[in-house]
C-alpha cells in the first residue's frame, strides 16, 4: 500500500518526488512527468534525475505554474 502524501509535509520540502509534485500542484503523477519530459510551448518543468530517482524542486514547480498563468485582458 502505497504511502500517503501528508500536503503540509510537502509544503516545507525542498525536493519533491514525482508523486508529491503532483499531490501538491493538484495533478496527476502522469501529467507531472508529462510536463517534465515533453513539456508545453513555453518550456519544461525543470527536474533533477540520480540514478533512478527523479526530483522536482519545489520552487520550480511554482515558478513554473507562473510562467503559464494565464492574463486576462
Amino acid at each position: 500500500m502505497p504511502k500517503q502524501i501528508n500536503i503540509a509535509e510537502i509544503q516545507v520540502k525542498t525536493w519533491l518526488t514525482e508523486e508529491e509534485a503532483a499531490r501538491y500542484a493538484g495533478m496527476s503523477a502522469r501529467q507531472i512527468r508529462s510536463l517534465r519530459l515533453e513539456g508545453t510551448q513555453i518550456g519544461t518543468l525543470p527536474y533533477s534525475r540520480i540514478s533512478a530517482n527523479v526530483r522536482i524542486k519545489r520552487t520550480e514547480l511554482d515558478k513554473f505554474f507562473e510562467q503559464h498563468a494565464v492574463k486576462s485582458a
